[in-house]
């Protein structure tokens, strides 16, 4: 959610950030180096403490190569997806390969487009 009560929800698009962050397989400290940025400054975005610019924002959805609606609604385009940190709530899913992972979501998305086409 990007607005709560009309304003701007800083702590939703910190924990976004922060997931993209982890998934991607940035610390704290090399996506700070990457983006240019203090480590302490992208811990309070992260916390919501502080609301990245714009342009920081492209640059964090550059970086982690995530779209923006990402970094400001927690989804990828307009469908939800299913990221490694629901994922890896499963303990099988613990340890998998970024090909493991991206296999298992393609596999998903068609399992549910086999379903929906059967309700049709």
């Amino acid at each position: 959610m990007l607005y709560k009560n009309d304003t701007i929800d800083n702590a939703s698009i910190g924990s976004f950030i922060r997931s993209a962050r982890k998934m991607k397989g940035f610390t704290q400290e090399s996506l700070a180096q990457a983006l240019a940025i203090d480590s302490k400054y992208l811990s309070q975005v992260e916390r919501g403490v502080s609301l990245p610019s714009y342009p920081l924002m492209v640059a964090i959805s550059d970086t982690l190569k995530v779209s923006m609606e990402f970094l400001t609604r927690g989804v990828e385009g307009s469908s939800k997806s299913v990221d490694k940190e629901t994922l890896f709530c499963i303990p099988e899913a613990k340890g998998l390969t970024e090909d493991e992972y991206q296999f298992i979501e393609k596999s998903m998305r068609d399992l549910i487009k086999n379903l929906k086409k059967r309700k049709s």
